[in-house]
């Protein structure tokens, strides 16, 4: 009875672990099958009920041109037993894409035979959305500075010239 209760312990950690985590956890098979999903994972895709995901194929939240290199990486995992992290392009249950980052471990039996895969999921969109915004925001100011009639150098901290405009390289030479 001892094994039993310490086998049911462990069930019950592993699936308070899994189903409460922040991050979008997902568990699928070698046939990269969906076979266990947290409540993250149910709300990032955009569905309500586990149901409506277990036994879906993978596939169908992968952006096709990303499928290869899905393929790719599980086969490495096995071959390695290592973690990998990788950006991807995942599709939500409407059909909107959004870039996400994938890291994926092996989950092994008790011979050390692989039986499915372990996938942690971190949705990259505000992040992609921040570089955008601030890649813009320097464009701009690039192109203030090399507007201005002044010289405009900018030395770093480690007195290197990290920039100057067309009138302080003319003064410079």
């Amino acid at each position: 009875e001892s094994i039993e209760k310490a086998l049911r312990e462990k069930e019950e950690l592993y699936q308070t672990f899994i189903f409460t985590s922040p991050n979008p956890v997902i568990i699928i098979d070698l046939n990269l099958k969906i076979k266990v999903v947290s409540r993250a994972a149910l709300k990032l895709s955009g569905l309500d009920d586990e149901s409506e995901f277990i036994g879906k194929s993978a596939f169908d939240y992968i952006a096709l041109e990303d499928q290869k290199n899905i393929i790719d990486n599980m086969e490495a995992i096995i071959a390695t037993g290592s973690l990998i992290t990788a950006d991807f392009c995942f599709i939500k249950d409407d059909g909107t894409p959004f870039p996400a980052e994938l890291n994926a471990s092996v989950i092994r039996d008790s011979e050390g035979d692989s039986i499915a895969f372990l996938c942690i999921i971190r949705d990259l969109t505000e992040k992609k959305r921040v570089e955008e915004a601030l890649e813009k925001e320097k464009e701009l100011f690039e192109v203030t500075l090399r507007s201005i009639s002044d010289a405009v150098v900018i030395i770093s901290r480690d007195k290197r010239i990290v920039f100057c405009n067309r009138v302080a390289e003319q003064l410079i030479g």
